[in-house]
């Protein structure tokens, strides 16, 4: 995890930034010109050894209440809300089917709404572009339904739906009852017409061709590659389209006893099946067998089927229930990964309808409001912007000293000591735990704590479990790397701690958890070089160090015993920026240097992968100085005459910022493939909270909320 963390930055010069030339150069040995009696690390080889182990304990019975949430005190308010506007006079909700085949961590989604005048609102991955809050479709009218790429109107005519361009009638495609799109099957058009017939439509193509000779077919339903039919006699048949191209002869009965009422599938045609005396199966696509579901879901008047195999309904006295596989925790938090039986979902009332995408769920309301909760990574809850990218103030917050930004929302160390964090609906509280704190970092999804009795204190379960670490001595900085911390003691001495842990499945995502202590070890660095250093920082690859010279020190994480070495020819160096990088690649790994002048250098380490491992090869200084520079934290700057811009990212572009800034911090989270995302805290100087970057508090919600239609402010 990260340390993006940074101290106070004061606009005054006073050292000047001095870097050898540009080009590679070969890190030099700390020890290099010490006597061969000194290039032993600090601390003896007895004391290194008897600190191998590290013990941890349970905290006290204070801090073991960290779970719990203090409210609010007045020192911090909170957004008003007043000017968000929820969606409303919805009458119809809609899913639509998308999902991460390659499985790099993508958890997307699609949302639709229909309301009363025949309008056709959609948000979350659409048409090209990713839509925070509800847009309306320009240019049809008297909608029925909604998918991807089509519309179809209560006067049966299919519209086709462009990125760019208005709505398109399909001419010939008349009298058609109902549409479902196929987007993992060549992107096929279904169509119920209203003679009961079953129709495709490739893309490509003009004309639709006729499917087989169903001729009573009520009901059509469709998954990302294949389609459920529902005749009038309640007789249901399975077209399976995920390995094979579309064809009637391949049809399946699905021989549940008993007329089909209604059914509703995910993505990947696992569905949940009605009968006309309401009873409920769970039908297995793969090897074409049911099985009973719950009694509980017999009570079901809507359904709806999540990824993963979450299973909803909503009964006649308006409550929302589900079990089944608890994807991302959305039948509630306080549930296990599989739900046997089916519990209620918050506290929704009124519902009459439910709809699932593959990782997140719309539920609508009798009043014609719709909640959405779960993943909200390409906006498919609307109801908050995923990407700040003005100067967003969500707060203010006296007394601030820290901000903490890798544990996937912010946390604040206060004078104080105490911790303050801000919720999902952006409401701040204080962390009921920790105390006396001086710094906070996070390391496989924890927090580390050290307390101004020198205390290392590791946290779990989101504060919820807390364990000191038995060191021996009193710690006076703690950095943490990907899985390890940095200690200097009281003596100046520097060790690394290993720390174990299991990755286990948890809602669906798989996360470090049983984290233990393994070995600490001394770093090796020259005694006297160590006494001179100002500050420590850790990236994902390296421990680094200042000097109260301005040197720039670093050591790969992955040695037993760390070895420091010099960034030769770089001094006068006041604060580093090693937060950006991109894990799993061969691009060289940079770093910022910031002097008491404003230069800012860019220190390039090249990676080098050995094995499963990645060392250094070499480090270069690159590039020209970034000149006037007040605050550097990743690729964000903020210059000495108040402008805002990051380097190497468009959507944040250089403006001038409202008020004079005390403190920054940034975490980025990117790799080789899949999803990414990044984000910046500012404090200012008359304690307003800034947000900027990628949303931290939305990228995915438990809490049913209401959709919006404009933006929180």
């Amino acid at each position: 995890m990260w340390n993006g963390n940074h101290a106070k930055a004061w606009l005054c010069s006073s050292l000047a930034l001095v870097l050898a030339v540009s080009g590679s150069v070969q890190a030099q040995q700390l020890s290099a010109q010490t006597a061969p009696a000194q290039k032993q690390a600090i601390g003896s080889k007895t004391a290194a050894e008897k600190a191998r182990q590290v013990p941890m304990k349970a905290c006290g019975e204070d801090e073991q209440k960290a779970g719990q949430k203090k409210p609010a005190a007045n020192s911090l308010a909170s957004l008003d809300e007043a000017s968000a506007s929820p969606l409303s006079g919805i009458r119809k909700i809609a899913t639509g089917v998308i999902f991460d085949e390659a499985g790099y961590g993508w958890r997307p989604g699609i949302s639709y709404a229909i309301d009363q005048a025949g309008n056709a609102w959609r948000w979350g991955v659409q048409a090209g572009q990713w839509l925070d809050f509800p847009q309306k479709l320009a240019g049809i009218e008297n909608v029925k339904e909604v998918t991807w790429g089509y519309a179809l109107t209560n006067a049966g005519e299919v519209w086709r739906l462009g990125e760019q361009a208005q709505p398109e009638k399909i001419a010939g495609l008349d009298h058609i009852r109902s549409i479902r799109e196929l987007i993992g099957n060549e992107e096929i058009l279904a169509l119920l017409k209203d003679d009961g017939t079953v129709w495709t439509l490739k893309q490509g193509e003009r004309q639709p061709r006729r499917l087989g000779s169903f001729a009573k077919v009520s009901a059509l339903y469709g998954s990302a590659f294949s389609l459920f039919l529902q005749e009038e006699s309640g007789k249901l048949f399975y077209l399976d389209g995920k390995r094979q191209e579309l064809k009637a002869e391949l049809t399946h009965v699905v021989d549940v006893p008993g007329a089909v009422k209604q059914i509703a599938l995910d993505y990947s045609d696992r569905a949940m099946i009605q009968t006309a005396n309401d009873e409920v199966y769970l039908f297995n696509a793969k090897e074409k067998t049911w099985t009973r579901a719950p009694r509980e879901a017999e009570e079901a008047v809507k359904m709806a089927v999540g990824g993963d195999g979450l299973y909803l309904f909503s009964k006649k006295d308006g409550t929302l229930w589900g079990w089944g596989h608890n994807t991302l925790g959305m039948l509630g938090e306080q549930y296990p990964d599989r739900v046997e039986l089916p519990v209620r979902i918050a506290d929704l009332t009124d519902i009459v309808d439910v709809q699932a995408g593959t990782d997140h769920i719309l539920a609508l309301q009798k009043s014609g409001h719709v909640f959405s909760w779960g993943s909200n990574m390409t906006g498919q809850l609307g109801r908050m912007p995923r990407l700040f990218t003005e100067w967003t103030e969500i707060g203010e917050l006296k007394d601030v000293r820290q901000i903490a930004t890798g544990l996937g929302q912010p946390y604040f160390v206060r004078k104080d000591g105490t911790v303050w964090g801000i919720d999902e609906q952006r409401q701040p509280y204080q962390v009921a735990g920790p105390k006396n704190v001086q710094t906070i970092d996070s390391v496989l999804n924890a927090a580390v704590t050290l307390d101004t009795a020198g205390h290392v204190q590791l946290w779990t379960d989101q504060f919820g479990t807390c364990q000191t670490l038995a060191l021996p001595g009193t710690v006076k900085d703690v950095v943490a790397g990907e899985e390890r911390l940095l200690l200097r003691l009281a003596d100046d001495g520097l060790f690394a701690v290993e720390l174990r842990h299991e990755l286990v499945e948890k809602n669906g995502v798989y996360v470090p958890a049983n984290i233990t202590v393994g070995e600490m070890e001394a770093a090796q660095i020259d005694p006297a070089v160590a006494a001179r250093i100002a500050k420590l920082y850790a990236n994902a690859y390296l421990f680094f160090a200042t000097t109260k010279e301005g040197e720039v020190l670093y050591a790969e994480q992955t040695a037993r015993q760390p070895s420091f070495q010099s960034v030769p020819g770089v001094k006068g160096v006041r604060e580093l920026a090693p937060q950006y990088f991109v894990r799993y690649t061969a691009d060289p790994l940079s770093v910022w240097a910031l002097s008491d002048a404003g230069a800012v250098r860019e220190l390039q380490f090249q990676l080098d992968r050995h094995k499963d491992e990645w060392n250094i090869a070499q480090v270069s200084v690159a590039g020209e100085a970034e000149e006037g520079i007040a605050f550097a934290s990743g690729r964000l700057r903020i210059t000495k005459d108040g402008q805002l811009y990051e380097k190497d990212w468009s959507p944040l572009v250089k403006k001038q910022i409202p008020r004079p800034v005390r403190l920054v911090a940034s975490t980025y989270d990117y790799a080789i493939e899949g999803p990414g995302s990044h984000y910046h805290v500012i404090v200012t100087e008359d304690d307003k909270v800034v947000v900027l970057g990628y949303n931290p508090f939305e990228k995915s919600s438990l809490q049913p909320q209401l959709v919006q239609t404009k933006a929180k402010p």
